[in-house]
């Protein structure tokens, strides 16, 4: 008699076993894309002219939320970006009187779990 009550356990017991299974392969294959964090996206981002070439003048900061590496990059002609630190340097010199706003996109990228795609967000700078 004892046996009959325990089977109704054993079988939520397993149930619940293969249901979490399910939700951590589900979630594996799942990839979402990185993101900048608060603070490292330029964002409110300011530069004074008189800023040497090859100053290290920001460092973007972001992360992909499955843990792989990111990459970023920058458009545009007077700023540099290294690849992997995310530290932005001034590429070329800064005049205000031929170019009062420089505007760039930044793009933050990482690997999906399968290694074969790759997600990127890009972010307007002005």
């Amino acid at each position: 008699m004892r046996n009959l009550q325990e089977e109704p356990r054993r079988l939520s017991f397993c149930l619940l076993l293969f249901l979490w299974c399910l939700n951590v392969e589900a979630q594996s294959l799942i990839n979402r894309a990185p993101h900048f964090l608060s603070g490292g996206d330029m964002a409110r981002f300011s530069l004074p002219e008189d800023t040497r070439v090859g100053t290290p003048v920001y460092r973007l900061r972001g992360l992909d939320p499955e843990g792989s590496d990111v990459h970023y990059s920058i458009s545009g002609e007077q700023l540099t970006v290294d690849r992997k630190s995310g530290i932005v340097s001034l590429l070329r010199p800064l005049d205000r009187e031929s170019v009062d706003m420089v505007e760039v996109i930044i793009s933050i990228t990482g690997l999906s779990n399968n290694n074969n795609k790759f997600y990127i967000q890009e972010k307007l700078i002005h």
